[in-house]
């Protein structure tokens, strides 16, 4: 061992320890015959499969594997089940329930934005400290969402912690047991998120936004409160929880997960069996909204105590922050099957946007409307992005920018100019480049384990099946020019949405709502 220490450290000695060479201490021992360590016969040819790999069309166990099939089943109580195979190591499973935001009801607001933040902590048969433990333990990325019609809990966990995994979200979704220590460190940091979130203007426009297109009715509910949540209590959260958690409102979906098992552990779970039946249509059973259009001025607030991270650079003059949005059909009015679904797509990929400052490069959007048009011709727009969210009666396009306070009426009119040009002219060029830029972006999305699961649910919890990448390329493919000046001008014809944060002094200067829905009129 000496000597082979010693010899390692010369630069022959390196070369005599080297793989393809003898091992040194096999030359001081004349007796013990020498090992090859090279030999051809130990490599297979390159035309055969490597063992460790699975072929193109079995996953690692052999068993054949389509992900563009997603296999459905329907318990006795209720619960949908849903999975995708696919060659993942990893698996994510999750529940999504069929309730959000637009659930809350009058004294109820910030119920569900609450309830996000309080997945993770006690149950009835668990401590918040064993379960985060044993979150750790696992290695799991665990996640809670709550949106305006859905909410729900997922992880991300390695194939042999799926049952234990399943368990902990079963517990935290089904058996809440929420107190008063627990639930006043959730309000003193839902109220931390608002003191920030009037800095956050990316965050805080497209809830403004929702507010003035839907009013007072559900859609118009906030997914995080502005106000005071000194109303929230134990009691409601139970009540809501008991309401909407239900297995009929429920969907369980695994990615990488065979489906045999996953109706196992729900069976487990809930003590129930599969029925080979369709169930019947999903909960639509909420108050409907109605797209109203409006003007809603912000004043943004001043002497907020700031983190060093989002204090304004005083180099940088101020920004005012302005969306401009008008109302669309929602997905039980157009359907998965209606073009006008994948027109909106495709048109919300060619305004596209960004911010001033962006690195570029291909494939980042450089030749969308809003890079083209807006930020490379006006160097005072600070950022342009399109903005596209669809709900169960209604939906909402907009284009949010945000340039230097004394550009603000003139950023205004490039907003109304840039919904007119799409109304008046799309080239080839451009719809080509636009389309590929959407299945692009659906299947790099998809790539990712919890986008997958996402979608699975989602598709499934709304309309109890799964349209698969295939066949949305088809129908991203099958979009016209036509099709999306359509739905411009369909957009273009409802009254205007207008949302302003900034100064009180430049708000002043806004022109008001009659004159921008003056510029559309030809389209009523």
């Amino acid at each position: 061992r000496i000597i082979h220490m010693l010899a390692s450290r010369t630069p022959w000695g390196r070369l005599a320890t080297a793989p393809w060479r003898v091992p040194v201490r096999t030359l001081c021992t004349p007796s013990k015959p020498p090992k090859k360590v090279f030999s051809p016969s130990r490599f297979k040819s390159l035309l055969e499969p490597y063992p460790v790999i699975a072929s193109s069309d079995t996953s690692s166990t052999g068993s054949k594997v389509d992900m563009n099939v997603a296999q459905i089943s329907h318990m006795a109580n209720g619960l949908r089940v849903a999975s995708v195979q696919t060659y993942n190591t990893a698996v994510a499973v999750g529940y999504f329930v069929n309730a959000g935001t637009r659930c809350e009801g009058p004294g109820e607001h910030g119920v569900f934005h609450a309830l996000e933040g309080m997945v993770w902590k006690s149950t009835r048969n668990r401590k918040a400290s064993d379960m985060i433990m044993r979150l750790e333990m696992m290695g799991g990325m665990a996640n809670s969402r709550s949106m305006r019609e859905m909410s729900g809990v997922t992880m991300d966990v390695l194939p042999n912690h799926v049952p234990e995994a399943l368990d902990i979200l079963t517990d935290t979704i089904t058996n809440t047991h929420f107190n008063e220590e627990e639930l006043n460190e959730q309000k003193d940091t839902i109220i931390r998120q608002f003191e920030l979130s009037v800095h956050n203007p990316a965050a805080l426009v497209p809830e403004l936004l929702h507010r003035v297109a839907y009013g007072d009715s559900p859609l118009g509910n906030l997914l995080f409160p502005l106000e005071d949540v000194s109303h929230l209590n134990t009691q409601m959260l139970e009540r809501v929880v008991r309401q909407y958690r239900t297995p009929d409102r429920m969907v369980l979906a695994g990615v990488g997960i065979d489906h045999a098992i996953l109706v196992g552990h729900a069976s487990r779970l809930f003590n129930t069996h599969a029925l080979s039946n369709s169930p019947p249509p999903p909960h639509h059973d909420m108050v409907l909204s109605k797209y109203l259009g409006g003007e809603n001025l912000m004043v943004r607030p001043e002497n907020v105590p700031l983190p060093p991270h989002l204090i304004p650079n005083p180099d940088k003059p101020p920004l005012v922050h302005i969306a401009l949005g008008f109302g669309c059909p929602g997905y039980l009015t157009t359907g998965l099957n209606n073009p006008d679904v994948y027109a909106l797509s495709v048109l919300d990929v060619m305004l596209g946007g960004g911010d001033a400052f962006s690195s570029g490069g291909p494939g980042k959007g450089m030749y969308s409307r809003l890079f083209t048009d807006v930020l490379n011709q006006h160097h005072f727009v600070d950022s342009a992005h399109s903005f596209h969210a669809m709900y169960h009666e209604s939906g909402l396009h907009a284009i949010i920018a945000s340039a230097h306070e004394t550009n603000t009426n003139e950023l205004l009119g490039i907003l109304c100019g840039t919904y007119l040009k799409l109304a008046e002219n799309i080239t080839r060029e451009e719809l080509t480049r636009s389309k590929n830029q959407a299945k692009s972006i659906m299947l790099s999305r998809l790539e990712q384990r919890s986008s997958f699961l996402e979608d699975l649910g989602t598709q499934v919890l709304f309309f109890n099946e799964y349209v698969n990448s295939s066949e949305l390329c088809k129908a991203i493919d099958s979009v016209t020019a036509d099709d999306v000046q359509r739905v411009i001008r369909r957009l273009l014809s409802s009254k205007p949405s207008l949302v302003a944060y900034g100064s009180e002094k430049t708000l002043q200067r806004l022109p008001e709502i009659s004159s921008v829905e003056n510029v559309f009129a030809k389209y009523k």
